[in-house]
């Protein structure tokens, strides 16, 4: 209970994972009957794209995946506890943390039937060409439908879930591991075809391409913001950290799907990649780091011994700031009882906490039109380059350019640069010169 607790802290109104999961929209995208072509199509036929919609929306099958929490094994955990009776501040919490997973239901819903009408009338044509009936090629359209959701969504259905996954160390190491785990026995599944010639050729090819590297890529380029070094950097983006960090979060990703022993391969990997970087760092560097990683086989043991971390660290970093406004939403004493209370506790108060710090920076017209837009969506201030982390990380990332803080300063920066605030003090300042 403590541990599925921790996953649904990690997952209450969590944006990012929202948006991340749109992605599975592309996953009725085929090289056949619903290609990339053939499903804009689809959509651009705006009143029977919007019917499709409805009917798929409103289908037993989608009620079914809505209600009855279909989409992660942990979260159907949180979910069946959230039900359990009990003590009441334990109940109350474990019905708090299931209405956190709403967002990530909600857009699940939406690319599952965004994605699926295109492919569901394509399926239709498919059948009615080959000379059977529309009504029965719309219920065999349906049913190819459902297979591919089931097969390509992530699920808690016992089908689609591995004997791994449902056991208790499964629940414990292979938290979030439900996609990963179906995109490799998709791929798996492909390749075997391909060896004993079943199937298509193409089509086979196009799954192992699709799960194994295209969908890889995407996910992790989102998922670690890495789209915001991408603009801002130069030809050499795949061979900077964060090209390095797109390769890493790939293979992270596909040694999870393969199951406990991936899981294991990979904190291992992980682990003795941070050692290493700490060991160079001599007595700088923080031990504390490298066990954190090493609990990594687990991703909640290794959030909540990270937030409890950052929680000591407060007073290494912040110490300064003690007792200044200590009721100020950035001040490093709530700060640290919202990480304490997150990592011990599981109450999401730090996510709470960054909520609250996003919407002031949103409300405070200092940002960029597609900063807003990323805090919206859980991105973190330090990734997309606002407030004191963001500012740190931009100046970090030009020290390595080999330009410092003092030269920069010197530069004047272009009016059509700045934000529309820079832009009204400038505007002000030069025109009192």
């Amino acid at each position: 209970g403590w541990i599925s607790n921790q996953v649904g802290a990690i997952m209450f109104l969590n944006m990012r994972s929202a948006l991340l999961q749109g992605l599975s929209v592309l996953n009725y995208i085929n090289l056949t009957d619903n290609n990339p072509l053939q499903a804009i199509r689809r959509m651009l036929n705006v009143p029977q794209y919007v019917k499709d919609t409805k009917f798929l929306l409103s289908s037993p099958f989608m009620k079914d995946r809505r209600m009855g929490m279909r989409i992660d094994v942990n979260e159907e955990d949180v979910a069946r506890a959230s039900r359990d009776t009990g003590n009441i501040l334990s109940r109350a919490l474990k019905i708090v943390l299931n209405k956190g997973f709403i967002p990530t239901r909600l857009m699940d819903t939406a690319a599952i039937v965004v994605g699926g009408a295109g492919f569901y009338r394509s399926r239709v044509n498919t059948y009615v060409d080959g000379g059977m009936s529309l009504a029965s090629a719309e219920k065999m359209a349906f049913a190819d439908f459902r297979k591919a959701t089931i097969n390509s969504q992530q699920s808690s259905d016992p089908r689609m879930v591995s004997q791994q996954q449902a056991s208790t160390m499964g629940r414990f190491v292979l938290q979030f591991g439900n996609t990963p785990g179906q995109y490799t026995r998709i791929q798996i599944k492909a390749a075997k075809d391909i060896i004993n010639g079943r199937g298509d050729l193409k089509t086979n090819i196009g799954k192992i391409l699709y799960y194994g590297i295209a969908q890889q890529a995407l996910f992790t380029f989102a998922q670690q913001a890495l789209w915001v070094a991408f603009l801002d950097d130069d030809d050499e983006w795949m061979n900077s950290e964060e090209g390095r960090g797109l390769v890493d979060g790939m293979l992270s990703s596909t040694l999870r799907g393969l199951g406990l022993y991936g899981a294991i391969v990979d904190t291992a990997m992980r682990t003795a990649k941070v050692w290493t970087r700490e060991s160079e760092k001599g007595y700088m560097g923080v031990n504390e780091k490298v066990v954190i990683e090493a609990l990594g086989i687990s991703p909640s043991v290794k959030s909540m011994s990270r937030k409890v971390t950052n929680a000591m660290n407060i007073n290494k970093y912040r110490g300064d700031d003690f007792g200044i406004d200590p009721y100020d939403l950035h001040s490093p004493e709530i700060e640290q009882v919202a990480w304490i209370l997150e990592g011990t506790v599981n109450i999401p108060s730090k996510r709470i906490l960054d909520k609250m710090h996003h919407i002031e920076s949103v409300m405070s017209g200092q940002n960029e039109v597609w900063q807003n837009i990323a805090l919206t969506f859980g991105f973190h201030e330090w990734q997309v380059g606002v407030g004191e982390g963001g500012k740190k990380a931009k100046e970090r990332k030009l020290e390595k350019k080999g330009l410092d803080k003092k030269s920069l300063s010197k530069k004047e920066k272009s009016p059509f640069d700045m934000t529309v605030a820079e832009y009204e003090i400038w505007l002000t300042k030069n025109s009192m010169n």
